[in-house]
């Protein structure tokens, strides 16, 4: 037999792995055991003797619980292996995709200057993929079953440090190339308090979000990250001006308020609306108007993160401007971690005070598919973080954000059906008008 051809090999592979994706991670899902029907219905023909029809639904009862019993155990293990092909298929397709891109601005540094913009909008592409990966990546860390479940505040520990100690160290070695250290030098009080106060913002943040995600669909709740540009013109034209007048402050922030930005706002609140009606529809526990009230879960959660989100971009924008990026990314991400580490010790200490739990929260990191997800999650947001700064660096934040949150809000949806088995029909009418009304407002 001559070689296979790659197509037939995507071919033949794609949609068995699409199925294996989708039922391994569709929510509720129980496998299929064989014998398992047999409890619906009596198997032997029906006879007067009594005795004998006990016998048997009680030899059948036997046999189906161990059957089940078998079949979710051998469930658990497949499902620990999909988590780790998924969480490797989905960092290296980011990781091709950073590659191909940085290759291609490479190739672009030879024409003219006017392609500046679209090296900017390839670099927001990446981050547009970045953040629902790692999105996915956090619900399966935060949805795991049995004894392999993980608490989000260990989850954003765990993840902080890795991160922080990574880019402390890359911190390190790239100041000691050019003979110089960035921890010599004297940091002004103002960067640190803005260090204290940008971090326990984030711990909520990133705790939040990961609750949100383990609670809710992502299909559902990623949405309503597309009222953070709301919540920034909101703060920024309302809030801020009044808060600089009352304390003294000199603000440069200036209320505008246009057509098109009113348009956006509005475009953006009726699709969470309808997207919120749609789903308490497919509920079926609510009609009438009391529909639209209904919200899924862990919208709440992200709802208080864009809010959150207008603090912290001043907060770090004025941190920034008085030490690098990298050097800030490194000492928030520690206290992050010191912050979520300490919360989670109190928390345990008054739920299990001397039982010893506690001493094993951070124990999955020695289990391996806990463990490439948690590395992977870290590659895939240093990446993310990584290609904001450059897309930023080449255009403007407003159309990076644009792109971000409009097309992030439609990868979300298709990652959502890919990875957790979600439904999205009936759902696409209410996200085109969210992520239409993302571009309105930011463009």
């Amino acid at each position: 037999q001559g070689a296979e051809r790659p197509s037939d090999l995507v071919h033949r592979f794609l949609p068995l792995t699409t199925r294996m994706i989708a039922s391994g991670y569709a929510p509720g899902y129980r496998p299929r055991v064989v014998g398992v029907s047999a409890a619906r219905g009596h198997p032997f023909p029906n006879n007067n003797n009594d005795d004998n029809r006990n016998d048997n639904k009680n030899d059948n009862s036997n046999n189906n619980s161990n059957s089940i019993s078998a079949g979710r155990g051998r469930s658990f293990r497949m499902l620990l292996e999909r988590r780790r092909s998924i969480a490797f298929g989905l960092t290296l397709l980011l990781a091709l995709t950073a590659i191909s891109t940085d290759a291609f601005e490479q190739g672009c540094k030879l024409l003219p200057a006017s392609s500046t913009h679209f090296q900017g909008l390839c670099w927001s592409s990446v981050a547009v993929v970045g953040k629902p990966v790692g999105s996915v990546l956090r619900k399966m860390l935060a949805t795991g079953r049995a004894d392999d479940a993980i608490g989000h505040s260990e989850q954003v520990a765990v993840f902080s440090l890795i991160q922080g100690l990574a880019v402390l160290a890359y911190c390190f070695f790239a100041h000691s190339e050019k003979n110089s250290s960035f921890m010599l030098l004297p940091l002004p009080m103002g960067f640190w308090a803005a260090l204290a106060a940008s971090s326990a913002l984030n711990a909520v943040i990133k705790t939040s979000e990961t609750r949100a995600y383990a609670i809710g669909e992502m299909s559902l709740i990623s949405p309503f990250l597309a009222l953070e540009p709301v919540m920034q013109l909101l703060v920024g034209a309302l809030l801020m001006p009044a808060l600089c007048g009352l304390c003294g402050w000199h603000c440069a922030e200036v209320a505008s308020f246009s057509l098109r930005r009113v348009l956006g706002v509005c475009s953006i609140v009726l699709g969470m609306l309808s997207l919120s009606s749609v789903k308490a529809g497919q509920n079926g526990t609510l009609s009438g108007q009391k529909r639209i009230r209904k919200l899924p879960r862990g919208s709440g959660l992200i709802m208080l993160n864009c809010f959150l989100y207008t603090f912290t971009y001043r907060i770090d924008a004025m941190a920034i401007g008085m030490a690098s990026s990298t050097c800030y990314l490194a000492f928030s991400r520690l206290l992050v971690a010191a912050l979520c580490m300490t919360a989670s010790s109190v928390r345990h200490s008054f739920r299990r005070a001397g039982s010893g739990e506690s001493e094993s929260r951070f124990a999955f990191m020695l289990q391996a598919s806990s463990a490439s997800c948690m590395l992977a999650l870290c590659f895939v947001d240093t990446v993310y973080i990584l290609s904001m700064y450059r897309a930023v660096s080449l255009i403007s934040p407003v159309f990076v954000s644009a792109v971000k949150r409009g097309g992030g809000v439609l990868i979300s949806a298709l990652l959502g059906a890919l990875c957790f088995g979600e439904r999205i029909g009936g759902r696409w009418q209410p996200l085109l008008p969210i992520a239409l009304g993302v571009v309105a407002l930011c463009a």
